[in-house]
């Protein structure tokens, strides 16, 4: 009886879109950024709260700007990504992007991630990198434990803190003038 074929697991740096299509459909969500694959857990109910409660927040806002917006889990061809998978995330109308059948193509204007214990890190660090180095222009760090927001805007190559807010701190925004809400309002589990 012959062994049956295994596959060989691509080298680390060396992950494509490709390789990521040949797992199974297991419910798994998995980036690649890199070249190297990361895999995460499901969202807790505190994520997935401040997930609905941003995109109702921040529709008037993206409307205003003409911008398109979408959520997870939709896939996002960055140049050096392939892909991620950010929480909410926004493109000016005008162009820069594309829809295709793997998903989005093209660097977002606008990236919210909400932090969990499996991505705080990669959030924080190596996708800041990625969205830094591909030109989005506002990066929101929502983290439902502390119940904290900040709010990174680029300034020339760099994603600099813009603003921090936290209970009944108005949240702040360079790319959105006159944004006006509480930070709280992030963290309600009522619909």
């Amino acid at each position: 009886m012959a062994a049956p074929h295994i596959t060989p697991m691509p080298a680390p740096g060396t992950w494509t879109w490709e390789d990521l299509r040949s797992f199974p459909d297991d419910g798994v969500r998995r980036e690649i950024i890199a070249g190297d694959l990361f895999e995460m857990t499901g969202p807790t109910p505190e994520h997935a709260d401040a997930v609905r409660n941003l995109m109702f927040l921040l529709a008037p806002y993206f409307r205003a700007l003409g911008m398109t917006f979408f959520t997870a889990p939709l896939e996002v061809f960055f140049p050096d990504a392939s892909p991620v998978q950010p929480d909410l995330f926004a493109f000016e109308r005008a162009g820069g992007w594309s829809r295709s059948e793997r998903g989005i193509e093209g660097a977002p204007a606008f990236v919210v991630e909400v932090l969990s214990p499996s991505t705080r890190g990669r959030d924080q660090l190596t996708k800041r990198a990625l969205y830094q180095r591909s030109g989005v222009g506002e990066y929101w760090l929502v983290d439902p434990n502390a119940r904290t927001i900040e709010v990174l805007a680029l300034d020339g190559e760099t994603l600099v803190t813009f603003s921090r807010a936290t209970g009944s701190d108005a949240v702040r925004s360079r790319m959105f003038s006159g944004l006006a809400f509480p930070a709280s309002a992030i963290f309600t589990d009522e619909a």
